[in-house]
């Protein structure tokens, strides 16, 4: 097979950085922002160094950073967050960072307010803090050791979403401070700071809920944080559930206020075909009947990635896919739209995490003839929970005493193995239906 998608959610990055003041980008694991107004962004990382931890905020790739970083500078006994164009902001606390033990730190940003802290939630522990009056976007992010110390970093391999700020007026009641209700719970959850909770309460928890009435007028999804920085050899992609009689449509956009670049249309017609359209192309249709449904939620998802534009059913890209468009003159993608129309109204529910982008590498990953649907049992090194190949590839990538897996695509598992097997017998191998194995390059 010519590639595999390797989906960056098993746990974390490890990147170890030389005595050298060099940038490594972290755009090849996704971590690329697109700037949206009021929405903070942010990531954290864990690190090991004995002094001069670098973190710059890149505007543009390849441009000297707009804002620098650097915790435990001067041999471990300051820190500072400086900008290109400004001056500088110093914490003077010794030891931020451990020749031997992994330190927690986090970065945020939000309009023209740059913090870093300790610890794995943004705001909580800030050692720096800085606004900028003449402030700059940031889409990218890179770290760098060196002045004579190494480093080992750990970073989370899904980028984490933006949180978005709305204006909402919510009232602390005069005396109850310091007050825990128990009548009429309807949820709970764990939340690092009060806008969790003011999000939790408005957009019932796990999904955001959305009615569209029976007009053809996209709403954007990019409120929600639903917008996509291209880039190559990257599959972006969402998930939603609707409930309509007919007429769902999906709207792709490259500019916000511009007519779709990619428009989808789930059960039109009387709910009696399906229709992906490029702009500037023909359309390809699915005449499957009764796609949607007027009483009960259907899933889909919706991907791209480089000029292949999907739509299928379910909630993992890539399995039911019910139409494909490779386009041979493609546009990039950064927003999303929904809409019902032509005498349909819908109700949507559309996850409240924009799923991360999923980056492909050229990997020659072999699987053995005769073992499709074949579990083996034999040097089993680890095992998890996986809904899709790539992650089984990420792990045992990672792994050096990893050499082949097995993926069962219908379990949505996969586990690594120590050895390669050319049978069953060497494997202890069993039919096991949706298992498949795979050996490393």
């Amino acid at each position: 097979m010519p590639f595999i998608l390797l989906s960056t959610a098993i746990s974390n990055i490890r990147i170890a950085t030389p005595n050298v003041y060099n940038y490594i980008s972290l755009t090849q694991y996704g971590y690329v922002y697109q700037p949206v107004s009021d929405c903070l962004a942010h990531f954290t990382f864990q690190v090991k160094s004995c002094h001069n931890v670098h973190v710059a905020l890149f505007n543009t790739a390849g441009e000297p950073y707009t804002y620098e970083i650097v915790l435990g500078g001067w041999t471990n006994v300051k820190s500072i967050l400086r900008t290109r164009s400004s001056s500088s902001l110093y914490n003077f606390e010794s030891n931020v960072v451990n020749c031997y033990v992994y330190k927690r730190f986090w970065v945020s940003w939000r309009n023209n307010i740059i913090s870093a802290g300790r610890g794995n939630s943004f705001n909580v522990g800030t050692l720096l803090s800085f606004t900028d009056q003449h402030p700059n976007q940031i889409r990218y992010v890179g770290i760098s050791t060196g002045y004579g110390a190494y480093g080992e970093w750990k970073i989370p391999s899904e980028r984490p979403p933006l949180h978005c700020y709305e204006y909402v007026q919510w009232s602390v009641k005069p005396g109850d401070q310091n007050t825990n209700m128990t009548a009429n719970i309807t949820w709970s959850v764990t939340a690092d700071n009060l806008g969790q909770c003011a999000v939790a309460c408005k957009r019932t928890i796990s999904n955001i809920r959305i009615a569209t009435p029976s007009v053809f007028s996209y709403i954007s999804l990019t409120q929600y944080g639903y917008v996509y920085q291209p880039v190559p050899d990257c599959l972006a992609h969402f998930t939603f559930q609707v409930k309509a009689c007919s007429d769902v449509h999906v709207g792709l956009f490259n500019t916000t206020g511009e007519p779709y670049t990619y428009g989808l249309v789930l059960g039109g017609w009387g709910n009696v075909k399906s229709r992906l359209t490029p702009r500037s192309s023909s359309s390809v249709y699915n005449f499957e009947s009764n796609i949607v449904d007027c009483n009960v939620y259907k899933s889909f998802w919706v991907s791209w990635r480089n000029n292949v534009i999907s739509v299928g059913r379910g909630n993992s890209f890539n399995v039911g896919t019910l139409l494909s468009f490779t386009d041979q003159h493609p546009n990039q993608i950064r927003y999303v739209g929904i809409t019902t129309g032509s005498e349909a109204s819908g109700e949507w529910e559309i996850p409240i995490k924009r799923p991360p982008l999923h980056c492909y590498q050229h990997v020659q990953w072999s699987v053995k003839p005769g073992l499709q649907n074949i579990n083996m049992t034999a040097n089993i090194t680890w095992s998890v929970t996986a809904d899709n190949l790539g992650q089984c590839a990420v792990a045992c990538k990672r792994s050096n005493s990893c050499v082949s897996f097995v993926y069962n695509n219908e379990k949505e598992t996969c586990q690594g193995h120590g050895l390669k097997f050319h049978n069953i017998t060497e494997g202890q191998g069993h039919v096991h239906k949706g298992s498949h194995y795979f050996t490393k390059p």
